[in-house]
């Protein structure tokens, strides 16, 4: 029962934080061009 919420809070923080890494990655990219 805790592995399965364990492993539905890791999918939902995986879902959610490739969000924010792309925006990281699109705002750094042209700080680090620069």
């Amino acid at each position: 029962m805790l592995m399965e919420v364990v492993v539905a809070i890791i999918y939902a923080i995986l879902i959610t934080k490739p969000k924010p890494k792309e925006k990281v990655v699109i705002v750094n990219n042209p700080l680090i061009k620069k």
